[in-house]
């Protein structure tokens, strides 16, 4: 199941970074996306949160710290604000400590990230949560 969240979410990003909620003020509800993103929106997974103001800022380009958080919390991984520490810590810190991502592989967490990008964490992350099978063969 968690698989499924997790690429469920990625096609949503690759496919277009507009996303829907009922509660986002500059989002409209007719896309055809619609009831995917009703889906990684609601409460009981909240994958996908907003921004503080309520806004979604549908056509801001995803950052790396996004997307990192994006995975982390489609496997149920969520961390509470904690004063004076960015948001995106927490779950840059866990996504090194899961081998999702290197120690100096980025230099900056808020730059847009590549598809490519997304790929390799996406692969890592299939790598290392659980045996994979490629071409028939077990890793």
């Amino acid at each position: 199941m968690k698989k499924t969240i997790i690429i469920l979410t990625v096609i949503l990003i690759l496919g277009s970074t507009s996303v829907f909620a009922s509660n986002f003020s500059d989002v409209k509800g007719d896309e055809w996306y619609t009831e995917n993103l009703e889906y990684v929106t609601n409460p009981a997974k909240k994958i996908i949160d907003g921004y503080p103001d309520g806004t979604f800022r549908p056509n801001n380009k995803l950052t790396v710290e996004e997307f990192i958080a994006l995975i982390l919390k489609g496997d149920g991984i969520k961390y509470a604000s904690q004063p004076n520490i960015k948001w995106s810590t927490p779950y840059i810190e866990k996504a090194k400590e899961e081998y999702l991502i290197e120690d100096n592989q980025f230099t900056d967490y808020s730059r847009e990230i590549t598809r490519e990008e997304m790929a390799e964490i996406v692969s890592n992350y299939l790598r290392f949560t659980e045996k994979v099978e490629y071409n028939q063969k077990t890793y």
